[in-house]
């Protein structure tokens, strides 16, 4: 893939980036530091690594404590299939996928269910000041008190990374980067933010490192002396390389409170098997990297490097990690998958990979997933037949025996949370989530909850709240809507737009299928590229995978202060003054416009430390553009969003409104069901598409007539170059909308069985939009 090293395009207008796989990380963030902006994903390898490895791996690096890994910041993918198709997957960020979010499960496949050739990445503004500071401390147990402490404090660095004794006193031999040999442990922190901003933030967090034990406290006086201390992290591989003829660096990730445990369990683990052992970890993500050195010419020296890398994993798996946070699993993790996933959890993978690569034998064969057969799962006894039409379990066992119970006699079922997200439930059975009401898992020092399936957004926000804790999408969400059911809506939080997308935050889900089985998929942890992510098909799939019983969510610190502003004006101008808000590089937190005839309103959320500087900025640009704003509370703009939500669900239930726009530019045939978003035919014309006969032809039983000559006549007055006219039917008669051939639900078979385990079928690829496929 060298070749493939264009980048495409810049737009720092909508802070996107079309880059080719074979673009080095490195060059990339050279040429977006011209628009001051960057990439986040920055592996220790970023100087000779390419955005395609990145994403086949889902890179992490030091900085995704704050931003996230690489599956938070891509749009889009293009890839090429198994059997030679190209294809433009459906954006990460749609909000109703038909199939779920094949972009996530993509990245972090490695390579095995697709090539990637090119992908359009979400960019960040460079910040204005980072702030680098050194802490030496006694040992790795008061370094991790003094990563908890931050924590605790609502502190939310941009890096924190740890090396133990060892490793400083190896680092330090290998490149003088200026590390305090005898000390037991350093941690290297970055804050950013605002002149005066990050050096309060700076201030702040050597006061608590010296509070947990600190010997000392280095702030770095310029770039240089940044670099330097980050040049002696970056060196740890090449310097424990010298200890002997070969090092093998381990990658597993556990729960930031377990990390010092993790690192015990790490150094024990030499000590028994009469290794070497020097640890370097990213503290604020919880992923630890034990480094081994051996000798391959030595068999006893080989024997125990094998032994101790399967007892790291084990004690991985024993603290609630994964065994592998951004490394893979390729050949050598493959066989240890079962140490995390049930049999049936790994068939469910291996039937994703036979979707993209029937029999598993063109693309990467042999890596990611272990091979030979795997035992099926157990027959599930169905006694207890349900007693009323209306079910409500209080725990996981308890749904999977009555849906096992509704499979065995073909009922149907279906599921409900607070009913405010869709219509009257229709089946023979249906489970509601309201009895799973827990919250099993509360952990603010690891910003994560485990919360199941009914537990409301009142009582979640309220839990959080006392923490000083939060959770975007929750933000807008009516007080009785349940957590999960948010999640299989893939719920959109309209007033906090920026950032606040469910498959950002959540880390791990367990359901249970229509045949009464139970999956888990991830942990509670950032890092996790253990099998492929099928975390990323829970949020939009509306029940089509099964009923979800337990959620774990990623937290973030509450944004403080925040502010809210209401402005008022004609809707054109009050549009624009909005677009360029958010384009601006200090921007509020969410944006929502409604238009009220030929006035419009605009609500404004802002939190952060950047709100005291929007708040003596925005109301002179709004003045100048003659809207009228006004302050407001942040209670006000939750109010008119949840009004919002309710008129458009009555509207959606009647049929008054569709998402996705009117039907100008789409065919009739491809109209989904009344609430689902349509699949557009076919684009707008691009550069050297710009007539009819330059499009592809449309397909077998779209709604679209071809005109003479093979290409498809356009349409008067539409900017779009195509006839877009009814399909002609035996009789007639056109397809109803929610019924066009190019419907996936359309004749299917099963829509009266109960609920399916997940079938990605290779006939299911063809649904998606015709216009972003190529030729084999």
């Amino acid at each position: 893939m060298a070749r493939l090293n264009r980048i495409r395009r810049i737009d720092p207008v909508s802070r996107l980036a079309e880059v080719e796989a074979g673009v080095v990380n490195a060059d990339l963030q050279a040429a977006l530091a011209r628009y001051g902006l960057f990439y986040p994903p920055d592996p220790a390898s970023h100087r000779i690594s390419t955005l395609g490895g990145n994403l086949a791996e889902n890179s992490g690096g030091p900085h995704c404590v704050r931003y996230g890994v690489t599956t938070h910041h891509v749009v889009e993918l293009e890839v090429v299939l198994a059997d030679g198709t190209r294809l433009t997957l459906p954006p990460a960020r749609d909000w109703q996928p038909v199939l779920g979010d094949l972009t996530g499960v993509v990245v972090g496949s490695e390579g095995t269910l697709a090539v990637i050739t090119a992908a359009t990445v979400a960019l960040t503004p460079l910040p204005p000041v980072t702030r680098t500071l050194l802490a030496a401390f006694p040992g790795v147990e008061s370094a991790l008190e003094a990563v908890a402490a931050l924590i605790a404090a609502r502190i939310w660095p941009a890096t924190l990374e740890l090396l133990d004794q060892r490793s400083v006193e190896m680092v330090e031999r290998f490149v003088h980067a200026g590390y305090p040999v005898g000390a037991g442990a350093v941690l290297l922190a970055e804050v950013e933010g605002d002149p005066e901003g990050a050096g309060r933030e700076a201030d702040r967090v050597a006061a608590l490192f010296r509070q947990a034990g600190a010997l000392s406290v280095r702030l770095a006086a310029d770039a240089a002396e940044a670099a330097r201390l980050w040049a002696g992290r970056r060196a740890h591989y090449g310097a424990a390389a010298r200890l002997a003829p070969h090092i093998w660096i381990q990658d597993v990730t556990v729960p930031r409170p377990a990390l010092a445990a993790m690192m015990r369990e790490a150094l024990a683990i030499g000590d028994r098997y009469g290794l070497p052992v020097v640890t370097a970890a990213h503290a604020g993500d919880g992923n630890l990297h034990p480094a081994f050195p051996y000798d391959p010419e030595d068999p006893g020296s080989v024997s125990r490097l094998k032994a101790a890398d399967r007892a790291v994993l084990e004690a991985c798996v024993r603290l609630g990690g994964a065994i592998t946070g951004e490394h893979g699993v390729g050949i050598d993790k493959r066989d240890n998958l079962p140490l995390m996933y049930a049999p049936h959890e790994l068939a469910l993978m291996r039937g994703v990979r036979e979707v993209f690569d029937p029999g598993a034998r063109r693309l990467n064969p042999g890596k990611a997933l272990p091979d030979g057969p795997l035992p099926g799962p157990d027959p599930r006894p169905v006694e207890r037949p349900p007693a009323r039409a209306l079910e409500t379990p209080t725990d996981a066992s308890e749904a999977a025996d009555l849906i096992a119970w509704a499979a065995a006699r073909y009922r149907r079922l279906a599921i409900r949370g607070a009913g405010t997200r869709a219509g009257p439930a229709a089946g023979d059975l249906v489970l509601s989530t309201r009895g799973l009401t827990g919250i099993p898992d509360f952990d603010p020092a690891n910003l994560t909850v485990e919360v199941e399936a009914g537990v409301t957004a009142a009582a979640l926000q309220a839990r959080l709240a006392e923490a000083g804790l939060e959770l975007p999408p929750l933000a807008d969400a009516r007080p009785e809507e349940t957590v999960g059911g948010l999640v299989a809506a893939r719920a959109r939080c309209w007033g906090l737009g920026f950032g606040a997308d469910w498959r950002d935050l959540l880390l791990a889900v367990e359901w249970v299928d229509g045949r009464g089985l139970r999956y888990r998929f991830g942990r509670k942890t950032m890092k996790n590229v253990a099998g492929y992510d099928l975390v990323h098909l829970a949020p939009g799939s509306r029940g089509r995978l099964g009923l979800f019983t337990r959620l774990t969510l990623r937290l973030l610190p509450r944004r403080e202060p925040q502010a809210a502003a209401r402005v008022r004006g004609p809707a054109p101008v009050l549009l624009a003054w909005a677009l360029d808000q958010a384009r601006a590089r200090l921007r509020p937190a969410g944006l929502l416009l409604l238009r009220q005839g030929p006035e419009a309103v605009l609500y404004l959320r802002l939190a952060g430390p950047e709100t005291p500087a929007l708040l003596r900025s925005l109301p002179g640009t709004a003045g100048a553009a003659g809207l009228a704003w006004e302050t407001t509370a942040p209670e006000e703009v939750a109010a008119a969003t949840r009004r919002w939500h309710h008129l458009r669900a009555a509207a959606l239930a009647a049929g008054r409104y569709r998402e996705g726009g009117g039907r100008r530019g789409r065919c009739r045939g491809c109209w989904r069901r009344p609430g689902r978003p349509p699949w557009p035919c076919s684009p707008p014309p691009g550069p050297g598409r710009s007539t009819a006969r330059d499009q592809p032809p449309p397909p077998a039983g779209c709604g679209k007539r071809a005109a003479p000559g093979g290409g498809q006549g356009p349409r008067p007055g539409s900017p779009w170059k195509h006839a877009w006219q009814p399909s002609s039917t035996p009789g007639g008669s056109s397809p109803p909308p929610g019924r066009g051939r190019h419907d996936p639900g359309h004749r299917r078979p099963d829509r009266h069985r109960p609920l399916q385990p997940l079938r990605l079928l290779p006939a299911g690829l063809p649904h998606l939009p015709p216009h972003r496929r190529g030729a084999p």
